[in-house]
């Protein structure tokens, strides 16, 4: 009988990925930059299983390369991005980029990594192959955030003190165009077919909306006080644009063809990072000061789930990928 009750209890712990030294089940996993640990998390959203790795002081940013199985992590405190083995959960490399940066974006295909170095006020490109720096471009002072349109041809990349958007046409690896779009330009987000950039502008309470084509603002829809975390889903059919504010605790739900703010959620607690889930059924929300990450319904339009992660959230990246312990 107690042999029966332990292997019973191994084969739960390999389903839930709770075994060391076995392989994890495939499964949703979160990871995100906890900046006072120093560290990245991988959070098991099925299992609730968290893991932390020490890769640099204090961690802010981070994206997965799901092609190679890895994840660079970006630091205020190092001058060096680490890059994670996410298979065996290791730190296997630091590459120095020439200041202390912020955030981090891997291109559509894999094939490289930009980081924002706001000491420098340049976009350090990677080689996500040979995991080295190949170039720095020069974008507007302190740059925030990038993201990639879908083709991978261009990048756009916000700079606070700039107030302005930088396009970078990624093969020439120079900036092409400045969008001035005023106030703090903060996190970015894209539509699917790359036509239309939602800009979270955190000095003007507002968003901006920037027509890639024309490479110019088309209209700005205010929403709540100091808006930080912006992401971009389709449901039944619509483009909807959820901005995080920081500044009273609360979740803008745009119609992104309106360009009008259709829904206010509180959450109770400071929105920071968002990411939207791959089938665009869930947003994850980092929040501070509780230390949770949300799960939000985007079709019951309300936080299901939440999780004590103990610390900081940052940037947060999605990985469907297997790992071991």
């Amino acid at each position: 009988m107690l042999w029966r009750l332990v292997t019973m209890g191994v084969l739960l712990g390999l389903a839930l990925g709770l075994v060391p030294g076995r392989t994890w089940a495939l499964s949703l996993r979160l990871l995100f930059a906890q900046g006072s640990a120093g560290a990245l998390a991988l959070l098991d959203l099925a299992s609730g299983e968290l893991l932390r790795i020490a890769v640099g002081p204090v961690t802010h940013g981070v994206d997965v390369l799901p092609q190679r199985a890895r994840a660079y992590a970006a630091s205020f405190g190092s001058t060096a991005a680490a890059v994670v083995d996410l298979q065996r959960w290791q730190a296997v490399k630091q590459i120095e980029v020439g200041g202390l940066s912020h955030h981090v974006a891997a291109s559509p295909d894999g094939r490289w990594v930009y980081v924002t170095v706001g000491s420098t006020h340049r976009v350090a490109v990677l080689d996500a192959q040979r995991e080295t720096l190949v170039a720095t471009i020069p974008v507007g002072k302190a740059p925030v955030y990038t993201v990639w349109a879908p083709d991978g041809r261009l990048a756009y990349v916000s700079s606070m003190q700039a107030q302005s958007i930088s396009v970078i046409d990624t093969a020439q690896r120079q900036v092409v165009r400045t969008i001035p779009v005023g106030g703090m330009p903060d996190h970015l987000a894209l539509t699917p077919d790359g036509q239309t950039l939602f800009v979270a502008n955190r000095g003007a309470n507002a968003v901006n909306v920037v027509d890639t084509r024309r490479a110019e603002v088309v209209a700005t829809i205010p929403v709540g006080q100091a808006p930080h975390g912006i992401a971009v889903g389709v449901r039944e059919g619509r483009t909807l644009v959820y901005v995080g504010n920081r500044g009273e605790q609360s979740l803008s739900i745009i119609d992104a063809a309106r360009r009008a703010v259709v829904a206010t959620v509180p959450l109770g607690v400071s929105p920071e990072h968002l990411t939207m889930a791959p089938d665009h059924t869930a947003l994850y929300i980092g929040s501070l000061p509780a230390r949770s990450l949300l799960v939000f319904d985007t079709k019951r339009e309300e936080v299901t789930r939440r999780f004590d992660v103990g610390g900081e959230i940052h940037q947060i990246a999605v990985w469907q990928g297997r790992g071991q312990r």
